[in-house]
């Protein structure tokens, strides 16, 4: 007798609007969320690894024109104290920096 494909229940909560971009994606490829997560673990099994490499987002460089005054302000005082004791970097020192923080 053939074994039978046992099926269970998994439940999760998600983001509501990460879900539903998810769900029109998924309707327009004709791929029912269920048959999405059951790829993914099948993807996970079968390599040993998740099917995608996590990494950290890259942050943005910062926008001072979305800044309040009072948040400008602490910023550039941070730069101020940061100068008068005597820190500073090189361009190369800054643009290794903005590379590994920003991907720049």
């Amino acid at each position: 007798m053939a074994a039978q494909n046992k099926t269970t229940a998994v439940n999760f909560r998600i983001n509501t609007q990460l879900k539903e971009d998810a769900e029109r994606i998924m309707h327009m490829l004709g791929i029912a969320p269920s048959a999405a997560v059951q790829m993914l673990y099948a993807q996970i099994v079968q390599r040993r690894a998740l099917p995608f490499t996590p990494a950290l987002a890259m942050r943005a460089p910062l926008d001072e024109s979305k800044l309040t005054r009072e948040e400008l302000d602490a910023v550039l005082q941070e730069a101020w104290e940061e100068a008068e004791a005597g820190i500073t970097y090189s361009a190369a020192e800054v643009e290794h920096m903005m590379h590994e923080e920003f991907g720049l």
